[in-house]
């Protein structure tokens, strides 16, 4: 018993350990990526999508951001009661979605940041035309994705430039299902918990990995883009994963071209 207690004791010491310096390495290295990269590209009157908990870093005396989320406040912290049930929460001022930005007119924008957001959309390529269609001429688009080698999506399939596509031409309730019950199956192996949890994720409209990418498949994506819509971009910055294994994430910075 006493042996038992002290590899239990050993474990969660690993745990601390290694939850301790992924805080430290985001919060010294990734975060000041990040933040240096927004002092750098990033002013005057822009949105931000999502995960408003952790806003990106901008320079205040230059920049001016109003947040944007599919849900209000109150229907956040219902949803996503573990995540966010004791977090300071951003003001929201826009309520629509990242692939819908109805509330926000067409070429108002001089940036838009969406941080660990692209693997969220059911329909990224949707996504992208509303951010060409809100940004100005020679406006900002800023994106930090996780690759998918270094989150709990490492064991899924990479999503494909056709299955994209086919999300873009032909959204499909069907499709949808497929998706929550992939990121249901991260947690569970029985078919029925894996069943019972798409369907519970699904009726909250909780907003899972519905796809996962490495950084050559989202500039396939964004290469689509420019060859077969109106919408255009030039990739003009990329921060690639690091080695280190504490960086889980690449950046893409483009220009819209109108």
């Amino acid at each position: 018993m006493f042996y038992k207690f002290k590899q239990t004791l050993k474990v969660l010491k690993q745990k601390w350990l290694i939850w301790t310096i992924n805080i430290i390495y985001y919060y010294f290295k990734i975060r000041k990526i990040r933040k240096n990269l927004a002092y750098q590209y990033i002013k005057w009157q822009g949105i931000e999508i999502w995960w408003l908990i952790n806003p990106n870093p901008v320079n205040h005396k230059t920049t001016k951001v109003k947040y944007v989320d599919y849900l209000d406040e109150e229907s956040l912290k219902k949803n996503y009661n573990n995540e966010l049930a004791k977090t300071d929460l951003q003001k929201i001022d826009y309520i629509c979605k990242a692939d819908n930005l109805d509330k926000i007119n067409s070429d108002s924008q001089d940036f838009v940041i969406g941080n660990h957001l692209f693997e969220h959309l059911n329909n990224p390529i949707k996504a992208l035309l509303e951010r060409h269609r809100v940004i100005k001429k020679w406006g900002i688009v800023f994106m930090a994705i996780p690759d998918k080698r270094r989150t709990f999506d490492e064991k899924r399939e990479r999503t494909t430039l056709d299955h994209i596509i086919s999300d873009y031409i032909s959204p499909s309730e069907e499709r949808d299902r497929e998706h929550y019950i992939q990121y249901a199956g991260i947690k569970y192996e029985d078919p029925k918990e894996i069943e019972k949890e798409a369907k519970r994720l699904k009726l909250i409209n909780y907003s899972i990995h519905y796809h996962v990418f490495l950084e050559e498949d989202v500039l396939e994506i964004i290469n689509r883009c420019n060859n077969n819509t109106y919408a255009k971009f030039d990739t003009f910055y990329v921060k690639h994963t690091a080695k280190n294994l504490w960086d889980n994430e690449f950046i893409l910075i483009l220009k819209i071209k109108k």
